[in-house]
Order: C-alpha cells, then structure tokens, then sequence
C-alpha cells in the first residue's frame, strides 16, 4: 500500500484524508502493526485507485513477508529454508511460504527446532533419493535396536 500511495506522490496524510481515515492509522496499516477491516480496505482501494482483489492479494503477500521475517528472528534462515523446502516438496504448485495448522508438520518443525541433529539429518538428506533416504532409515532402525 505504501508503495502505491508513494507512487501517486501522495503524503500519508493526503492519502488519509482521501480514504476518510486517520493518519494515524494508514500508518499502523503500513508499519504492519493494524489489519484493515473489509470496509476500511474498500476505502483504502479506492482511494488508491486499485481492485481490491490486488489489495487483498498484497496484504496476503505482506503477512508472509512478516511471518518469515518472525521465523527467521526465532528459528534462523536455514530453518526457514528447509521449512519452504518441506512446503515445497508437499505442494509443488506453490512455491511461497505456507503456514499450516497440520499437527504432523507442525510436531516435525518444532523438532528441527529443537533437535539440532534432527536439523542437520533434514539437511544433508533434502537433496537425497527415495532409496537412499530408505536405507538410512534401516540403518537409523538398526542402530535403535528396536
């Protein structure tokens, strides 16, 4: 949003006064802090001079670019890495950054957080065939002496 509105060469507050809304708060919207509800949007958009439907989609893409910046601040860059890896390998038409709510996923990478070898075991076997990451699971099996 902001850089649409900078892109219009509009002030935060001109843009404000066009929207109907305060300063104030186009600034928590841009700084992240706020989420507009749907009415607010629409003043937003048309002010802006934009589909809400783009709005919307950028106001997705913003959560994401938060959410990945908490993680990284909480887990680390390679985390994140290996998490869009795990996404990616689980959905291949979507390449961004998911958040599930799947307790098997979520169990795996807090995990990874919390086990450093298990970090380093989905490292150096992200890039390994079906058969290979097969025989290192019976040899991890053997190793256990179940």
């Amino acid at each position: 949003m902001r850089k649409k509105r900078k892109g219009l060469k509009l002030s935060s507050k001109k843009f404000s006064e066009i929207a109907g809304v305060s300063k104030s708060y186009i600034d928590y919207i841009e700084n992240g802090q706020r989420e507009p509800s749907a009415e607010k949007l629409a003043l937003l958009s048309q002010a802006l001079d934009v589909p809400l439907d783009v709005l919307l989609e950028k106001q997705i893409e913003d959560k994401k670019y938060v959410v990945v910046n908490v993680m990284e601040e909480q887990y680390g860059k390679e985390f994140v890495e290996s998490y869009r890896d795990l996404m990616s390998s689980i959905d291949k038409k979507d390449n961004n950054l998911s958040i599930t709510t799947d307790p098997e996923i979520t169990e795996i990478l807090e995990q990874l957080h919390k086990r450093p070898e298990m970090k380093m075991l989905f490292s150096v076997s992200k890039n390994a065939t079906k058969e290979d990451i097969e025989k290192a699971v019976k040899i991890i099996e053997a190793l256990k002496g179940d």
